[in-house]
């Protein structure tokens, strides 16, 4: 089962690792935002980031991973409003017709999910999100993978993890649904959904050619080349800087 740790215990950790240096911190949870569901009397996650984002010297807050049934409207009001707490949600899907999601039991459609990311771009226009994807999924169709790229399409997420279904032990569908989309045809449908979703980075990408963006440096390559990331979670490597880990 789920176990929340205390808020205090985290605010604590928190402060502790600004003092020796830290500039972001990502709080990690399978269903981040069920925090504090589980303890009467805790605060849950729209207050735990806003009392970490406040952190003195802290530059940045992310929080990872959602699950779609457990956003609500005050987590997303809290990362518009609070300074520090990056505009980057990761909102798994794994699937893009309704009867894979039912099958899947993740207890929502395609339609709740849609207005979902709608409704956090419309709070946060310029937000990263990031979604999961799996396919050969026990019953996906052609048809049924149709759907899934066709929702990509529409979402158009600035990052997809695609995995192929192979069956989990102890998992209802495991127990359950045969594994019965062949391993040849998995593959094919991953690289189908990779290159699409290559396609779909390339073109918006090149809209930020030019634009002037901030990054937290998080390595140092070989080369020299310094390596961060942009409020949204967008990768960028940088020529010719002298920046040290942790600058932004």
């Amino acid at each position: 089962g789920e176990r929340s740790r205390p808020s205090a215990e985290i605010l604590a950790e928190a402060d502790a690792l600004v003092r020796r240096g830290v500039r972001e911190i990502i709080l990690l949870g399978q269903i981040v935002d069920r925090y504090g569901l589980d303890r009467p009397g805790e605060i849950h996650l729209p207050e735990l980031l806003r009392r970490v984002a406040a952190t003195p010297g802290l530059l940045r807050v992310r929080f990872l991973t959602s699950h779609p049934r457990w956003i609500t409207d005050d987590l997303i009001a809290t990362v518009a409003a609070t300074p520090g707490l990056c505009p980057y949600f990761e909102i798994p899907v794994q699937a893009g017709s309704d009867e894979i999601l039912a099958a899947m039991r993740r207890g929502y459609t395609v339609a709740a999910y849609e207005a979902l990311i709608q409704k956090v771009r419309a709070a946060l226009p310029h937000a990263g999100i990031s979604t999961d994807m799996i396919v050969g999924f026990p019953g996906e169709t052609a048809a049924h993978f149709e759907d899934s790229m066709a929702l990509m399409r529409r979402i158009n997420p600035d990052m997809i993890r695609i995995a192929k279904y192979s069956p989990r032990p102890l998992t209802y569908s495991a127990r359950h649904l045969p594994d019965d989309v062949p391993e040849p045809e998995k593959e094919c449908r991953r690289i189908s959904m990779e290159a699409q979703l290559r396609a779909m980075l390339t073109e918006k990408n090149a809209r930020r050619l030019g634009q002037t963006v901030e990054i937290l440096v998080e390595t140092i390559e070989k080369n020299g080349r310094r390596h961060g990331r942009t409020p949204d979670y967008k990768p960028v490597f940088v020529d010719g800087s002298t920046a040290s880990p942790g600058d932004v």
